[in-house]
Parts: structure tokens; sequence; C-alpha cells
């Protein structure tokens, strides 16, 4: 596979365990009427899913990359957005009304 492909698979991933995860979140909370269980379910299924796709991107990409820079670079900037995606999803979940 391309090394262009598996970049663009990965960050399209990305975007698919964000939503989902939001998406997760934003069921439990008008199931369950519990903003911090939302937020809590949030958290727990986007951590174990970021850790599989960065299991499964060092694997893909260890055959493809020729040097560490664009994997530190990529590998990277999923973990430095990650705690700006919790405060955005904090801020969501405590946003969206319980009836």
């Amino acid at each position: 596979m391309d090394i262009q492909k598996i970049v663009d698979l990965y960050y399209i991933l990305l975007g698919v365990i964000a939503v989902g995860s939001l998406i997760i979140g934003y069921l439990v909370i008008k199931i369950f009427k519990s903003h911090k269980l939302g937020f809590c379910l949030i958290l727990i299924s986007s951590r174990f899913s970021l850790y599989f796709l960065i299991k499964w991107f060092a694997g893909a990409s260890s055959e493809v990359f020729i040097g560490t820079i664009p994997w530190i670079f990529n590998m990277g900037f999923a973990i430095l957005i990650y705690p700006i995606y919790l405060f955005l999803a904090w801020i969501l979940t405590k946003k969206i009304k319980i009836t």
C-alpha cells in the first residue's frame, strides 16, 4: 500500500472515531440522562479506539516509511489534538438538553 493511502486512511479513521464516540456519548446522555456518564463513555471509547488506531498505523507504516519524522508528525498530531477533542466533547455534552 502506498504511504499516502495509509496516511489518508489514518486521518479518515481518526475522524470516524471522533464522530462515533460523540454519537455513542450522545445516545448515553439521552438514555441515562447523565452528562457525566456520557462524557466518560466518550473518553473511554475514544481512548480505546485511538490506541488501536495508533497500533495499526505503526504496523502499517513501518514497512513503508523510510524515516521517522513523518511517522512522528502524524502520531504527534493525533496525540496533540486529542485533549482539544476532549475539551470540545465536554462542552458539547454540557450543552445537550436532557428531556
